[in-house]
């Protein structure tokens, strides 16, 4: 069995990678326990470069990095979008999508398993991103995602954030809570 996790950033050997990304590289993780393959789709943003294109995490799990034009990450989606469209969905059975910020638009795939959301921005996205993007992230949040994700399956990290998801018309028979692994180390 293939999957494929659509994500605006994507776990690395060369660089930090945040809660965000260990979350998604925890699912691959687990999924690959049950026998799947899994490719991360993701974006390469500003200051990334170094990033390679394609990386192979472990024997079946690869990343494969998609350049944001403008150096705007969003923007990596239309790359992700038409790299499945015209190549990668042919060997994929299941599609994720790991989502931060903006939704990317998977439920379009009649394979779309669930959708892990981390966390609604809300008015916070004019605050953080300016007027302009911070526009495109409200809305998108605010009116894309309850009406294209309505009837996905969902996975969040939190009760509260399952309260935030409902609010927006969730039912919470299509929400589950999974919180992030805390890896902990033994002081020698």
């Amino acid at each position: 069995m293939k999957l494929v996790i659509f994500a605006l950033t994507g776990p690395t050997s060369k660089g930090v990678s945040g809660g965000f990304e260990v979350y998604e590289e925890e699912i691959a993780l687990a999924l690959e326990k049950l026998g799947a393959t899994v490719e991360i789709y993701c974006g390469r943003g500003k200051g990334e470069a170094h990033l390679p294109s394609f990386e192979q995490r472990t024997k079946s799990i690869t990343v494969r990095r998609f350049n944001s034009p403008f150096n705007f990450l969003p923007f990596s989606i239309f790359s992700m979008h038409f790299y499945h469209f015209f190549t990668g969905r042919k060997n994929t059975d299941f599609v994720i999508e790991n989502q931060s910020v903006l939704p990317m638009g998977t439920p379009i795939y009649k394979n779309s398993l669930f959708t892990v959301i981390h966390h609604l921005t809300g008015n916070d996205f004019i605050r953080k991103q300016g007027r302009i993007k911070g526009t495109i992230g409200l809305v998108a949040e605010k009116f894309v995602l309850p009406r294209m994700y309505k009837n996905q399956n969902i996975l969040t990290v939190s009760e509260h954030t399952k309260k935030d998801i409902m609010s927006r018309g969730f039912s919470a028979t299509k929400i589950a809570v999974v919180p992030p692994v805390v890896k902990i180390k033994k002081n020698n």
